[in-house]
């Protein structure tokens, strides 16, 4: 959160300008003093440097994006997030795009993201065309899109 502090920091500090109370306690929290990013930012480049070594030969890893099913915009918890998933993505600095999957029993779409090493989006893309060439999840439509 430290990123996003960076750059929306001072909007969000600011309590004049409109924003979702949830969303401003998330930046505000990234207000981390250098030790304690330089200390992340550290320990990603040892999660990335095991993550390459544990991919070893493997074309790609397929994950959920998220480690629920979706849920009603009404019924979200802005104090929390769904990112679990997609987070240790971006912190190692791999890529991973997200294709649909489905739909829940709810009518929702699901997905999952196929994480590809650093730099290596146009295979990881070349990856979720043959799933959306090899099924119709893509084509779902949510009941209440129709």
């Amino acid at each position: 959160m430290a990123e996003a502090y960076a750059l929306y920091g001072t909007f969000a500090e600011d309590s004049g300008p409109p924003m979702d109370p949830g969303v401003r306690r998330r930046i505000l929290s990234g207000a981390v003093d250098a030790r304690t990013y330089i200390a992340a930012r550290w320990r990603a480049e040892a999660d990335a440097r095991e993550m390459l070594q544990a991919f070893g030969t493997v074309d790609a890893l397929l994950v959920p994006t998220a480690r629920t099913l979706p849920i009603p915009l009404a019924k979200v918890d802005e104090a929390t997030t769904p990112a679990v998933l997609t987070r240790f993505v971006n912190q190692i600095d791999f890529c991973a795009p997200a294709i649909p999957n489905g739909l829940s029993a709810m009518g929702l779409p699901i997905s999952l993201q196929i994480v590809r090493r650093p730099f290596d989006e146009a295979q990881a893309l070349r990856i979720g065309l043959a799933f959306e060439a090899a099924t119709a999840f893509h084509r779902a439509t949510p009941p209440m899109a129709a």
